[in-house]
């Protein structure tokens, strides 16, 4: 189980979160929706790490001298003179082990005959594409997605889909998603949330 406890954040005088406590259980995919602005990609980035809370500490969920939680941004930041399959092999070249090797997640998501080729070449879909497949590799405990879907097309959707649940029912990896859009990705979910008044609040659809 990981434990989020007394978890503060405000953004100039507007309280994102106050007090905020709650759990993630293993093997479980969570679904946090909500309008623009409302504090889903800031509460990813304390899960992570990537910013501070209102004490100015850093939140760690793990012990582990490396943490083990996979990252996916929305407008992900790649190296655009490197190829796709450099920036996959920059990030992740020191892992010892992955839940999905490389090439089979490159095929999966039908990027054979862009890899080799600069990030500053690509679409949007494809780097999104390029960002789930670092995120997915880096991850072991908890993995941590920001609005996924942007960009990709139905059949790369639907791939990405069957890769969370393998992910969460074969390995137990606790999935966190936001997304404005909940339908898509409704089926996923095995809870959903909404930030309200600095809380999490469950949402029955």
């Amino acid at each position: 189980m990981i434990e989020i406890r007394s978890l503060n954040k405000r953004i100039k005088n507007n309280i994102i979160f106050e007090n905020l406590n709650f759990d993630l259980a293993p093997g479980k995919i969570y679904g946090i929706i909500g309008k623009n602005g409302t504090g889903k990609t800031t509460l990813l980035k304390l899960l992570s790490g990537l910013e501070e809370d209102d004490q100015k500490q850093t939140m760690k969920l793990f012990p582990d001298q490396y943490s083990p939680i996979g990252v996916h941004l929305e407008n992900p930041k790649l190296y655009p003179y490197l190829s796709g399959k450099q920036n996959i092999s920059f990030f992740t070249s020191d892992l010892a082990e992955f839940y999905y090797e490389p090439d089979i997640l490159i095929n999966k998501f039908q990027l054979e005959t862009f890899v080799d080729k600069k990030v500053k070449t690509y679409s949007l879909g494809t780097k999104q594409k390029i960002s789930l497949i670092m995120a997915i590799l880096m991850s072991r405990k908890l993995l941590l997605l920001d609005e996924p879907t942007n960009g990709l097309d139905e059949e790369s959707v639907q791939t990405f889909k069957s890769i969370l649940l393998r992910l969460s029912q074969e390995h137990g990896l606790t999935i966190v998603i936001t997304t404005h859009d909940v339908h898509e990705l409704e089926v996923l979910f095995d809870e959903i949330m909404t930030i309200k008044k600095g809380s999490l609040e469950t949402v029955n659809l």
